[in-house]
């Protein structure tokens, strides 16, 4: 029974080695993948284990992984890089629960893929507010609380609490640095217009 037990855990870490070499080679990204302590603290109790993923590490670090990033794991993704901050009733006090995670490895019924909403978060970059009962694909009992959410599109760009890849702000300064040149070419050449416009009205009285 060792042996075969053995055996299993062996083959099982053969697979995910697999796994992984087979997301990252189809263009995938990584992801920082945690949760606030209080779910890993409640996990059995109030049956996370059987709505979400178990993350790479339960820790109060995820709420800010800007000073922490170097202690939180990764995971390979095909899709969005997602952070949720999760409105919490534990007892009688409230709580911000802080998710990130991988579009394809947070849910386990997965999100809602009838939704408009879920489609934009698996392919586009924004942040919204919305209820956890309209993103999971869950049908029996999901939650009702208020969440705030965003997707994005870079490398472990999951780390901020309001996302945005390197690729938005690139496009963003490309786009500010065109309007700048096109701006200066238009009073260039309405400078021009005018001078000339001037010089043949000073032509036309002269003769």
């Amino acid at each position: 029974m060792k042996i075969a037990g053995s055996l299993f855990h062996w083959f099982y870490a053969i697979f995910n080695c697999f796994q992984i070499w087979l997301i990252e080679s189809a263009g995938a990204i990584n992801c920082y993948s945690c949760m606030s302590y209080i779910y890993g603290a409640n996990w059995e109790y109030l049956e996370y284990k059987d709505l979400y993923f178990r993350p790479a590490a339960f820790t109060d670090r995820c709420t800010n992984i800007s000073e922490h990033g170097g202690h939180i794991g990764r995971i390979p993704c095909l899709h969005n890089c997602i952070l949720i901050v999760e409105k919490m009733r534990v007892g009688a006090r409230g709580h911000n629960g802080y998710i990130r995670g991988c579009y394809d490895h947070i849910f386990r019924h997965g999100f809602n893929d009838s939704s408009v909403l879920t489609t934009k978060l698996k392919y586009r970059e924004f942040c919204t507010r919305t209820m956890m009962s309209s993103l999971i694909a869950r049908k029996d009992k999901p939650p009702d609380t208020e969440l705030f959410i965003c997707s994005c599109r870079d490398s472990l760009c999951n780390r901020s609490n309001t996302p945005r890849s390197n690729s938005i702000l690139i496009t963003a300064i490309i786009i500010h640095i065109i309007t700048i040149i096109t701006s200066s070419h238009v009073l260039r050449c309405g400078g021009e217009f005018w001078r000339h416009l001037v010089e043949n009205k000073q032509a036309n009285v002269k003769s």
